[in-house]
């Protein structure tokens, strides 16, 4: 399973390309099709952060495991968030 952030590198990727060297041979409807994409993309990710924020303080301490894949699934969008702000998304 992909990580958001390994989704958020081939929206990005995809639209670089599409955007310098092969911008010729795409209409301008594909280059908004794929910003399009990024930008839902990356609120998404942003809802779910939220969620997870918010679900955080919610778990007992016993369920370590569990609040770990959290704080990791916290990281990945993050990172997933700020690779679309350094990018203009």
């Amino acid at each position: 399973m992909k990580t958001e952030l390994e989704i958020a590198k081939e929206n990005i990727q995809s639209y670089l390309k599409k955007n310098s060297t092969l911008a010729r041979m795409f209409s301008k409807n594909n280059l908004y099709a794929i910003v399009g994409i990024s930008l839902s993309h990356k609120q998404s990710c942003q809802r779910f952060l939220e969620f997870f924020g918010d679900c955080r303080g919610l778990l007992p301490e016993k369920r370590f495991t569990l609040n770990e894949l959290i704080e990791e699934k916290i990281t990945d969008l993050h990172n997933a968030i700020k690779l679309y702000e350094e990018n203009g998304v």
